[in-house]
């Protein structure tokens, strides 16, 4: 997946962004073979954990893809959700009465979703051109030019039929396109990371999260040494000392 092989003029659609949405849809197309180019700026895809689950009902749809069989070999099948406020269990959420081929939250890192996706679509002939941003996008009939530069400074246009925004928060399709994205959230300071800790709960024991005034924690074992861990506080302004910090 790179920006080798050169970019066409012209495609029945055009996926900005690489990531689990961007690489479903165009998996989903070429299973129905439509003709489709997938763009990102990114020279490589991410290799962070990010999300850390994924849903049954996401897994049914994947199944559509021929890849929920081997993201689910590569995760790890919870059997619900607790949280709770220091010793005291505030909600259990059980996923196995869930009316699914999938009933577990799966715990995988959205690393290991990417490659799964990424591997699938390469094998129905797909390459994703990185190191490719998009410009602008012009009304054209009967869709749209999108002006595009790649990582040496080269600008082409690719005319689309369709132009899909998959490119996260702040995209640059729908920016645009003038689409607004209205709305508020509190301040909040939120970190995810994968730790290797020497002992701790089984693995596959439910994770749980501590919910005190300040903030939340979490932890999931997910390999033989290794934790993930999630972590935010609800006013960054009251950000304790690292002394008084601790990861779970």
């Amino acid at each position: 997946m790179n920006n080798k092989h050169q970019l066409p003029k012209s495609t029945d659609v055009l996926i900005v962004g690489a990531g689990p949405a961007g690489m479903t849809l165009a998996i989903s197309l070429k299973q129905l073979g439509v003709d489709c180019v997938v763009i990102d700026q990114l020279p490589s895809p991410p290799e962070d954990t990010r999300a850390a689950f994924v849903q049954p009902r996401t897994l049914e749809y994947l199944r559509r893809l021929h890849v929920s069989d081997p993201i689910v070999d590569d995760g790890l099948k919870g059997r619900g959700f607790a949280m709770a406020d220091r010793e005291h269990d505030l909600i259990r959420v059980p996923y196995d009465t869930v009316d699914s081929p999938y009933p577990f939250l799966l715990i995988i890192g959205q690393w290991q979703t990417q490659r799964h996706l990424d591997q699938r679509f390469a094998e129905l002939g797909g390459s994703v051109l990185r190191g490719v941003r998009l410009l602008n996008l012009v009304p054209e009939f009967p869709g749209s030019a999108a002006t595009v530069v790649d990582s040496g400074g080269a600008v082409r246009v690719i005319n689309a039929r369709f132009v899909a925004g998959c490119d996260g928060l702040h995209s640059r399709v729908r920016d645009q396109l003038g689409i607004g994205f209205p709305g508020s959230s509190p301040a909040q300071m939120f970190a995810v990371a994968d730790v290797k800790l020497p002992v701790g709960p089984p693995i596959g024991s439910n994770p749980r999260s501590r919910c005190p005034r300040t903030g939340c924690s979490s932890g999931r074992r997910c390999q033989e040494t290794t934790w993930r861990g999630w972590w935010h506080r609800r006013h960054p302004e009251h950000v304790p000392p690292p002394s008084t910090t601790s990861m779970i």
